[in-house]
């Protein structure tokens, strides 16, 4: 958890989306630590929060907290699907210092730009 946290911007994860992440629960009812990797339960909803952030009301509207691996879930699913439009619409709402401070979002943001700007 403090881990998560250590960000002022980081939101705290509910401790149930913890649990979910990083447990696997059998036909019994009965929770366990995965054994591999491909058994993890993956990332939960990534296109729902950067959709959600996408058509919030008013343009200078900025997040203050918010998961930055849902971000870049986010971003990345955003990508595979060519909606670079989506990725500019999300980057806007975020604080500029994060944006600029992560290689993975700047990656993003930098391509979703570029082809944006090739198109027109």
């Amino acid at each position: 958890m403090q881990e998560a946290h250590k960000a002022g911007y980081e939101e705290m994860p509910e401790l149930g989306q913890i649990w979910r992440k990083n447990f696997l629960e059998d036909e019994d009812g009965q929770w366990y630590r995965p054994i591999h990797q491909s058994q993890r339960p993956g990332t939960p909803a990534p296109a729902r929060f950067v959709e959600r952030v996408r058509d919030l009301p008013g343009r200078a509207w900025r997040l203050r907290q918010f998961r930055s691996e849902a971000v870049r879930a986010g971003f990345a699913e955003a990508y595979r699907e060519k909606k670079y439009a989506i990725i500019l619409q999300v980057a806007a709402r975020l604080p500029e210092e994060v944006l600029h401070e992560d290689p993975d979002l700047l990656m993003y943001f930098d391509t979703a730009s570029l082809r944006t700007a090739e198109s027109h």
